[in-house]
């Protein structure tokens, strides 16, 4: 029999759990499996570009968000429209989520218009509208099993907490800010991207327009509040484009809240690092269904899954050894 068969991993893995990871990771993804895909169906409805896409918890339903300021719910596997919502947003809808525990009936949507709206299904309207970002909202976090949070990334370079169960106010000011990226970065700061541990939720996740990752353990921060004449989180709100510190406003990240990812060959200490690699930037992430480790795409550059429970290289997938099918698909071994 051969060694590296499947009938051989089922046949080991049922007398030795210690082949269970090696088992998952071998046989996830195969190449065979790989070159029997193809396309199945379109699901037509939007009038404008997709921009992302979102699973419910059991993997029935698929939301969808699109430049036509729509957000549609699917049943993928009969290939029907179920819901058509019509958000209230005025810009591209950059993130939609599903509120976890909510019997698939919330959901939540960002977009470019700076707001961040949540809509009831069953009573078709929308329950919920922040419009405290100052910049496009780019992504959207949720935990398991918690119906009513979530978070928030925007390019204000701001991190939000959101908790339904407390009421909250966009015109006298905005309590719920738990990073401000500008007070270490700059004016030019943009929060691109962040994802929630799944197995560990007080580890967060957040990419911006620089090569680092930051995790931050969030029982370690509270939320600060920005009254309208110090909620200036525009470059153009600010004199001369002064950061935070500058303006003397208060920091709320203690020392020790927060670690830092980055590939160890770019060369952070030459001097015209920002202008030679001043394209990087963290443009998408999220962890293993573990928890263990952190997939990241570094814009301009490369791939990169780091471990999050220790600190060691990073293993990197270079696309540009991928070979491609004809079908345009990526061949090639993921654990995501």
């Amino acid at each position: 029999m051969d060694p590296g068969s499947v009938v051989t991993f089922c046949r080991r893995r049922e007398f030795n759990d210690r082949t269970c990871l090696g088992f998952q990771r071998r046989l996830q993804v195969t190449d065979n499996l790989i070159q029997r895909l193809g396309l199945e169906a379109e699901l037509e409805g939007h009038s404008g570009c997709v921009n992302c896409l979102e699973w419910n918890e059991d993997g029935t339903l698929l939301a969808s968000g699109s430049d036509d300021q729509q957000v549609i719910v699917w049943d993928p596997f009969r290939h029907r429209k179920l819901h058509g919502i019509h958000t209230g947003h005025h810009g591209n809808i950059f993130s939609v989520k599903f509120l976890p525990s909510s019997n698939d009936s919330t959901l939540v949507s960002g977009a470019a218009d700076c707001k961040i709206r949540v809509h009831d299904l069953v009573a078709s309207e929308t329950t919920y509208a922040c419009s405290c970002h100052g910049g496009r909202v780019k992504r959207l976090a949720t935990i398991p099993n918690v119906p009513y949070m979530f978070w928030s990334a925007a390019e204000d370079g701001t991190v939000m907490q959101f908790d339904l169960r407390l009421p909250h106010s966009c015109a006298t000011a905005c309590n719920n800010v738990l990073i401000n990226l500008t007070n270490h970065m700059g004016k030019n700061t943009e929060a691109k991207c962040l994802a929630i541990n799944p197995f560990q939720p007080e580890m967060l996740a957040v990419g911006a327009n620089d090569p680092y990752v930051r995790l931050y353990d969030r029982r370690m921060i509270t939320p600060m509040t920005y009254t309208p004449e110090h909620n200036q989180r525009s470059p153009w709100d600010r004199p001369n484009g002064s950061s935070s510190i500058e303006l003397g406003l208060d920091d709320n990240l203690p020392l020790g809240c927060v670690q830092y990812l980055v590939p160890g060959h770019l060369p952070l200490r030459q001097l015209d690092f920002k202008k030679r690699y001043r394209a990087l930037a963290s443009t998408y992430l999220t962890f293993s269904p573990d928890g263990n480790e952190l997939l990241v795409n570094l814009g301009g550059e490369q791939v990169y899954v780091f471990n999050v429970n220790r600190s060691q290289r990073p293993e990197s997938l270079d696309l540009q050894c991928f070979a491609y099918l004809s079908v345009g698909i990526c061949k090639g071994k993921f654990y995501f």
